[in-house]
């Protein structure tokens, strides 16, 4: 379960990109309210990041914060919340872009269910188009891996 934690978080993490006023819905999974907390933490990181855009083809240099909320429980039991908050210049265009990401993962006892949500996008400042990316992932209680919804895509 951890390794499929970890190839699920970096899958999210790297498709990183959304809008601020966008944000992945809550989670909610059966177990964490009866569990005792041993872990809460709230940290903001600096981030200088370059990504390949696809609806621009050009290489972007982004700048900016990541907001980790993380909290574990007693019986395995976690929530996760990543918030990106970026701003860039392309390469080659010199475009302006920012780039926010939400990502909501949770889990129940044990890890299972596995429930993890992310809104990316990168949003130029121009009419150039802007890249979109939504998910939805879950896991059921007998590890079976469900994708309920995915779409990416350049918007003008």
């Amino acid at each position: 379960m951890r390794k499929l934690l970890a190839i699920t978080l970096t899958a999210l993490v790297a498709i990183a990109c959304a809008d601020t006023a966008t944000t992945a819905p809550e989670l909610e999974v059966p177990g964490i309210s009866a569990a005792v907390k041993l872990v809460d933490v709230n940290v903001i990181i600096p981030v200088s990041s370059t990504l390949f855009n696809p609806c621009t083809f050009e290489l972007v240099d982004f700048q900016g914060t990541d907001h980790q909320i993380l909290k574990i429980w007693d019986n395995g039991s976690f929530k996760l919340h990543l918030q990106f908050n970026l701003h860039g210049t392309g390469q080659s265009s010199g475009l302006h872009y920012k780039l926010t990401d939400a990502i909501n993962q949770q889990a129940g006892p044990g890890g299972l269910p596995f429930v993890g949500n992310a809104v990316t996008k990168v949003i130029s400042s121009t009419n150039a188009d802007n890249w979109l990316i939504r998910s939805h992932v879950t896991v059921n209680e007998n590890g079976v891996v469900t994708v309920n919804r995915f779409s990416a895509g350049c918007v003008g």
